[in-house]
Parts: structure tokens; C-alpha cells; sequence
């Protein structure tokens, strides 16, 4: 069995950050104060229940966190709403949002105040996205969320009057189907392709890995955007692609006869 394992696999640095921070909390806890993850710090099950282990707990909504907590924001980031929520309940607030979302943070919010709409490319309730469109609340624009160009005709906003960005996550190929289909309409300095660097990488390397490999393992979770999009990526090129979340599953793919002794496993 021939394996070749992508260059870019593991953690982008944004959620290597998070991860750390949240490690040290629990390495470096010296009171009684409880320790909160603002939703899943990161999709994976492993890293998740090792940090419960080490007395994390997990709050949805910024209004769920216990007074006075520890709060580590997740590398999606949240709301403006939400971190005055945290800070009118006195929690000490690690906000690990990566300095990708970050910016777009700034963009939007900046845009939405000079009268812009908003075009995000991404899917509609993902946590960094939802953290997007917060910074565009009460300044009177609208915003929208769409996933292709078919997707822009039912805009209720002249093109013209708005900004294009995407969820760091999103789709290379598809953003740049989008780009094209707007660019007679949206002046080109309103157009910001804020897709993770690493992301785009990522997803090109999986395209050619997967073009040549015989079967496909790609690690992840299936509720995670990345994940999703590299999945897919992949089963386009190679039919025998498969998902898991552990060492256990990948052994099983073997033990079940997917992957083969002759495969070249990428």
C-alpha cells in the first residue's frame, strides 16, 4: 500500500491558535472559574472531548456562558451582540477569531456603514458566517447569502449597490464562478475574495492527489465546512473517497476490504 499524505494536511494555524489557547486554559486553570468553548472550537471529536475531559464545557449562545467565566471565542469568531452579552456578564474573553475572518469583520462592518449591501459566498447559518452579518446589524443594509450564481437572481437589491466577500472556507471554484458572473456589475474593488489561503491551497492539492490515487481517506467532520468541500473535491476525482474521524474507522475501511493492500491511499 502506497500512502501519500498532503502536504497541507492538519490544522490551519487560525484554529491551531484556538486549540492552544484553549489547552493552556486547562493547563494553566488555578481557580474555580468554569472554562467555556462559544460552540465547538474546532470539528473534531478527538480535540473536542479531550478539552471536556479537562473540565471545558460547551455554550451555543453567549447568554448560555456561567458569570464571570472563562470564555475562548473559536477561530469563526461571533457577533458584536455577543461579546457585549459576555462582557455584561464579566467573562474573561480569549477571542481566538482568526485575523482572516477578521478582515472581513472590518470590511463588512466598514462597507455596511457607508450604505453597501452585502453578498457573502458561504452557507447560511455556519457560525462565521452568522458572525459576518452581525457586523452589518442596525446599520440599515441588507445582506444576503448564496452558495451560486443562480442564487444572485433572487436578490432583492440592485447588484450595483453591493460588496461581494466569502466565508474564508467556501469554494475556490465556485467563488471564482460567481466573480464572473458579476463582474459587469460589481466594480471590481468591491469584490474581496477573502477564501483562507490555506483553504484554497488545500483544496487544489486534494484535486490533484485525489486524480491519482486509487482510493481517498480525507479526516474530518461532516458537520465542518473544510471537511465538506475537500470531501467533495475529492469523490469528483476518486470514486472510493471516504470520511473518518479516527485511526479506528480508517483501519476498519482495510479490515472491510474499501481500501485495498495494492492501493495507492492518498
Amino acid at each position: 500500500m502506497d500512502i501519500t499524505i498532503a502536504k497541507s494536511s492538519g490544522f490551519c494555524f487560525g484554529v491551531k491558535n484556538a486549540v492552544t489557547a484553549a489547552q493552556n486554559a486547562v493547563a494553566e486553570r488555578s481557580d474555580d472559574r468554569k472554562l467555556v468553548m462559544l460552540g465547538e472550537i474546532v470539528h473534531n471529536r478527538y480535540v473536542v472531548d479531550k478539552l471536556l475531559e479537562g473540565g471545558f464545557e460547551i455554550c451555543e449562545k453567549a447568554e448560555d456562558c456561567p458569570e464571570g467565566s472563562i470564555v475562548i471565542v473559536r477561530a469563526h469568531g461571533v457577533t458584536p451582540d455577543e461579546i457585549e452579552i459576555l462582557k455584561s456578564k464579566n467573562c474573561e474573553i480569549r477571542d481566538m477569531t482568526c485575523p482572516f475572518v477578521s478582515k472581513i469583520h472590518k470590511i463588512v462592518r466598514e462597507n455596511a456603514l457607508n450604505g453597501m449591501n452585502i453578498i457573502i459566498t458561504g452557507t447560511n447559518g455556519h457560525p462565521e458566517v452568522t458572525g459576518i452579518l452581525g457586523e452589518a446589524e442596525g446599520t440599515g443594509v441588507k445582506c444576503a447569502v448564496i452558495k451560486d450564481p443562480e442564487d444572485l437572481e433572487s436578490l432583492d437589491f440592485p447588484l450595483e449597490s453591493a460588496i461581494l466577500i466569502s466565508q474564508t472556507t467556501f469554494s475556490s471554484a465556485a467563488f471564482k464562478k460567481i466573480c464572473q458572473t458579476v463582474k459587469n456589475k460589481i466594480e471590481k474593488y468591491n469584490v474581496f475574495d477573502t477564501i483562507c489561503i490555506t483553504t484554497e491551497s488545500r483544496q487544489k492539492e486534494a484535486a490533484s492527489l485525489s486524480e491519482k490515487s486509487d482510493s481517498m481517506i480525507v479526516i474530518g467532520s461532516a458537520h465542518s465546512s473544510n471537511t465538506t468541500k475537500l470531501l467533495e473535491i475529492c469523490k469528483g476525482r476518486c470514486a472510493r473517497t471516504f470520511l473518518v474521524n479516527s485511526a479506528g474507522e480508517a483501519g476498519k475501511l482495510i479490515a472491510d476490504g474499501k481500501i485495498l493492500p495494492e492501493d495507492r491511499v492518498g
